[in-house]
């Protein structure tokens, strides 16, 4: 898909209408369908068959990556929150407070979060 986009008069309010649109396709919350009458509706675009299949196919990308992401950051979290377990753990048996079981966790945690990520 190609877009040309030419201003002729205020930039600012082309620019502004412009970044409206952007806004509407690619950070909205609605689904494909209510994304195509939005542009319709509010910006007098029609949008073919293979616009919209493309328009379709984009919002099920973003919406696999932002899962992906989600996944990645919980699994940050538990290892992270396994990590943190164990240095408590070991600080409470030994008695003390020591920098090298927290660095040592810290280092366990980078191990753990690297295989969840590549696990995915």
């Amino acid at each position: 898909m190609a877009l040309v986009i030419l201003t002729l008069g205020d930039a600012d309010k082309a620019n502004q209408e412009i970044m409206q649109l952007l806004d509407t396709v690619f950070t909205s919350d609605l689904n494909t369908e209510q994304i195509s009458t939005k542009l319709k509706d509010d910006f007098g675009l029609v949008l073919t068959p293979k616009m919209e299949q493309e328009l379709s196919e984009m919002c099920n990308l973003s919406i696999g990556i932002e899962e992906r992401g989600i996944e990645k950051g919980i699994a940050l979290g538990i290892s992270q929150g396994i990590s943190q377990g164990i240095s408590q753990g070991e600080e409470k048996k030994h008695g003390t407070s020591t920098g090298n079981s927290a660095l040592c966790c810290q280092t366990l945690t980078q191990e753990r979060t690297q295989s969840a990520i590549h696990l995915k």
